[in-house]
């Protein structure tokens, strides 16, 4: 398993996942992730505003090894996902 995989699931079963564009645009300004993680697949305009935002707090992109649907089937989740965020307090 790699450690993405890893990180990700952790930060599911510990409930400190944020799935989603907004909620984890959301958090990175509010100063509660540690990390992200965007699908091979994410497009380019995405994941640019992303960049923007986690450069000024600081924070780590990742690409997760696989695509959306692969990165849903990680999460459990009946949709795909594109960004993820850990975050460290809910």
């Amino acid at each position: 398993m790699s450690d993405a995989k890893e990180v990700i699931l952790s930060a599911i079963k510990g409930g400190k996942a944020v799935i989603g564009l907004a909620s984890t645009i959301k958090a990175i300004v509010a100063g509660r992730v540690s990390a992200v993680f965007v699908s091979d697949d994410c497009p380019s305009d995405i994941r640019q505003r992303l960049e923007d935002c986690a450069k000024i707090k600081e924070v780590p992109i990742d690409v997760f090894p696989g695509d959306s649907k692969e990165l849903s089937t990680v999460c459990k989740k009946p949709f795909n996902i594109t960004v993820i965020s850990v975050v460290e307090k809910r």
